[in-house]
């Protein structure tokens, strides 16, 4: 990972977008707003992808990340590496009394062209096939050269807080990565999605495939990259990119 600044004229945190929910009650709709997951929300924001994206998402659920402390710590120390740049999004609303809460996270955060990624920290097997899974389905198409890019906004990870699904905090998040982008200079967002659910947010919020590979065509690749039930989730992941004009 690089040494790339955030923007000293780019002033943290920032909220990038205000919005209301879908649902109403008591009359009225529920007021969120989007910004950067600020030095005091960034522990609780970790804690939530802990205990409610790894139970949940594809990969680490039929892997079963949860269950193996190794793993959720390695995992943890990544997403704490990524939010360094301080680049993260997390979104916001306020609860019955009036305090601010947790409703959403993306762990977002820059990568860029040549990148070279040290894993030698990387201890545990369940982390060490993930990162190669990742990089294998990164490499069937030259992302940097197929886009004309550089740099470009990725995640690793998404969550939703169960009480606040509905609400369209997914494609909120996904859409304000373009505010985002468009503030530090960063031209386009590419991310792994590997639900059916997420894929259909991520297409809503106007990403495109760049690749879909079935988890047939991955099983002949490496079994290890299919654990069993996987299936259940989607037929294939798909790699998927805006580009910010």
């Amino acid at each position: 990972m690089s040494d790339w600044k955030r923007p000293a004229s780019v002033p943290f945190p920032s909220i990038w977008r205000k919005f209301e929910g879908k649902k109403e009650v008591n009359g009225k709709k529920r007021q969120y707003w989007i910004q950067d997951i600020s030095d005091d929300l960034l522990e609780p924001a970790i804690n939530y992808m802990c205990t409610g994206f790894l139970p949940e998402e594809a990969i680490c659920k039929y892997n079963k990340f949860i269950e193996d402390p190794l793993v959720v710590e390695e995992i943890r120390k990544l997403w704490e590496k990524v939010s360094e740049q301080k680049l993260g999004l997390i979104c916001l609303t306020k609860n019955d009394s009036g305090q601010n809460e947790i409703a959403g996270v993306n762990m977002t955060y820059r990568s860029y062209k040549g990148e070279s990624e040290d894993s030698s920290w990387v201890k545990t097997k369940k982390m060490k096939i993930l990162l190669e899974l990742i990089k294998y389905i990164y490499g069937i198409v030259e992302a940097y050269e197929t886009l004309n890019i550089d740099h470009q906004l990725t995640a690793l990870g998404l969550f939703v807080v169960p009480k606040y699904r509905g609400e369209g905090l997914g494609v909120q998040l996904l859409k304000s990565r373009e505010d985002l982008c468009r503030a530090v200079g960063i031209p386009a967002s590419l991310t792994l999605f590997t639900s059916l659910t997420s894929q259909a947010v991520a297409k809503k919020s106007g990403f495109t495939e760049l690749v879909d590979v079935t988890h047939d065509e991955l099983e002949k690749v490496n079994p290890d990259f299919v654990p069993p039930g996987i299936r259940e989730a989607a037929k294939s992941m798909k790699y998927m990119y805006i580009v910010y004009k």
